[in-house]
Formats: C-alpha cells, sequence, structure tokens
C-alpha cells in the first residue's frame, strides 16, 4: 500500500509499505468468505462478474484501458473511493505480463493525477493492492486495486470516521453514482 499527504501516519511524509503476514487479516478474510460463497452460488468469479456488470451499465465506470477498469464500488464508504480491477483474472502481481504491467503503470498515475486535479491539492490519500493469499487458488481471488481518498467535499473538508461508523456502519457521505460522474467528467474535461 500507498499512503500520501499525511494520511496514516504521526508524522506526514509520502510512504508505502509492503505487509506479509501469517494470518489472513479480517479484510482480505471477509472477501474471501464472499468470493466462495459466490464461486459456489454462482460458477463464477464475483469480482469478474462485477467488473463485466459495470462495464455494461457504465454507471460507476471512471475509467478502463486494456487490462484495467476502474469504477466507484457500489459498497463504498470513502468520497471518491475507486476499485481497479484487471480486467484478466489474475491473482497477483506477479501474473501480470508486460503489457499489463504498462497499462497499471499508466492507471496508477491516471488515478493520482484525477485526484489531484479533484480538489486541485495534492489528494490524501491511501491506495493498496488486494493479492491472493498464498495457500488460496487463483479460480477464487481476483487481485484488484484499492483507493481511499480522504476529502469530502473541498481541499479542507476531511472525512473522518467516528462515532457510529466506527461502532455500527460506515455511512455515505455521496452516491456512488455522482462520484463516478464527477471522476469521469473531470477526467475529460482535463485530459488526464
Amino acid at each position: 500500500f500507498e499512503n500520501r499527504g499525511g494520511v496514516g501516519n504521526s508524522n506526514p511524509h509520502p510512504h508505502g509499505q509492503i505487509w506479509a503476514v501469517e494470518t489472513i487479516p479480517d479484510v482480505i478474510r471477509k472477501e474471501i468468505y464472499n468470493k466462495e460463497k459466490y464461486l459456489k452460488d454462482n460458477n463464477s468469479c464475483l469480482i469478474c462478474d462485477i467488473a463485466k456488470y459495470e462495464k455494461e451499465v457504465k454507471d460507476l465506470v471512471v475509467f478502463e484501458n486494456n487490462s484495467f477498469i476502474t469504477i466507484v464500488p457500489f459498497w463504498t464508504v470513502w468520497p471518491f473511493e475507486t476499485l481497479s480491477i484487471p480486467k484478466r483474472h489474475i491473482g497477483c502481481l506477479s501474473d501480470i505480463d508486460d503489457n499489463e504491467k504498462k497499462d497499471l503503470a499508466m492507471l496508477l498515475k491516471r488515478l493520482i493525477k484525477m485526484y489531484d486535479s479533484l480538489f486541485d491539492v495534492v489528494m490524501p490519500l491511501s491506495y493498496g493492492f488486494h493479492i491472493k493469499p498464498k495457500t488460496l487458488g487463483n479460480n477464487i481471488y481476483h487481485m484488484h486495486l484499492h483507493f481511499y481518498p480522504t476529502l469530502l467535499r473541498s481541499a479542507t473538508v476531511k472525512k473522518h470516521m467516528a462515532g457510529f461508523e466506527m461502532l455500527a456502519a460506515p455511512q455515505r457521505d455521496i452516491t456512488p453514482e455522482f462520484a463516478a460522474l464527477t471522476l469521469r467528467n473531470l477526467l475529460i474535461n482535463t485530459n488526464i
């Protein structure tokens, strides 16, 4: 993952880390549970089907290139949160080919420029890859990239999880459709 703009640290500075742990973290464990259940019930990959559905409907698509599609997920919690999905079902970064590497580099550059242009400020954000755990087969886990920007409505209004959001359920500040439309229009109008 990568943190930038004073996110996730007590001494603000951009930094990235690679974590490997012996146990599967809670968020990944929940993803695996839902992906396994979906695979059992539908005989297909949940992430592949989300990407396919969003590509057809287009309401939540921000942009795509030959190898990846970037959407505002319908379950979004953070304003302007995005999810980038490889179009080919792959489990981890070591599985991507040379063309996908180039497309991934373009995607990262474009997303970061897009976020910085949204409020004309270096956007504080965290982003990172969810890759398949070593013990899991490729048929269940589909690698993806989460972007969590922390600004809410302007360069000065931050999104903070507190109270009800931390103890019961996160709240949406904007709809995913509004976020996707805003980000698409930003890309179109700024030629990022």
